[in-house]
């Protein structure tokens, strides 16, 4: 039995900050300008294309990258009732 107040208050010690990455970002994908937030658009923006850019799916990675240890981050989806969150090992 874990009590989950507790539980929450050890995992939020591993809490991190992610930029997202606008130049992985699927041209469907827009991200914000401070890189907290994604838009996807609908329709496919005339983005610069680079080697690092999503193109066959709607993707995009965060700057930050992880190599050991325990991490938490929060994810606000909105009123969004398809969506998904992965982790990636490189190379992506």
């Amino acid at each position: 039995f874990i009590h989950f107040p507790t539980a929450f208050l050890k995992i939020q010690r591993h809490k991190v900050d992610v930029t997202l990455d606008a130049d992985t970002a699927h041209p469907r994908l827009e991200a914000s300008e401070d890189g907290k937030s994604v838009l996807d658009t609908g329709t496919i923006r005339n983005v610069p294309r680079t080697e690092k850019r999503f193109d066959s799916h709607a993707f995009l990675l965060a700057k930050e990258g992880y190599t050991c240890g325990k991490y938490y981050w929060e994810v606000d989806v909105g009123k969004r009732s398809n969506w998904e969150v992965g982790i990636a090992r490189e190379p992506v």
